[in-house]
């Protein structure tokens, strides 16, 4: 099936079309000179080819250790300050008020404690293996 925009060949059955995004349900559309693909000199390639094999995204944040971050999960954890520690601040306000405001119900800091265990677990094990900047840990 051909895109009533841009005129290239699309899969059938599609709402849109892939190259343009042109509705294909839509047949009076301008049509379009198709957009044509940048040839990459050797430069570009080996820039794209830098950042994609680069760990740190943030060159100038240093990364967090990954021990330091299971052990404050794990001593103290309840607080959310792995959480604070590793930049997600949300979570890390989310256990810290579950841990102390949470504490006049009695079931809000054993909660908190068992979540932050759950997340240890995950630090040690790699499922949990950056920082909310996308920062890989060091070992």
């Amino acid at each position: 099936m051909k895109c009533p925009k841009c005129g290239r060949e699309t899969q059938d059955k599609t709402k849109f079309c892939g190259w343009c995004g042109a509705d294909m349900n839509n047949p009076f559309q301008t049509k379009e000179k198709p957009i044509q693909p940048e040839v990459m000199d050797e430069k570009d390639v080996k820039r794209q080819q830098s950042t994609e094999s680069n760990p740190n995204p943030n060159p100038m944040q240093e990364p967090k250790s990954k021990l330091v971050a299971g052990l404050l999960a794990i001593f103290v954890g309840g607080l959310g300050i792995h959480n604070f520690y590793l930049g997600y601040t949300q979570k890390g306000l989310i256990q810290l008020l579950l841990s102390t405001i949470g504490s006049l119900l009695f079931i809000g800091p054993i909660i908190a404690w068992l979540w932050a265990f759950v997340e240890a677990i995950q630090i040690f094990t790699g499922e949990i293996n950056r920082d909310a900047n996308g920062v890989k840990f060091k070992d």
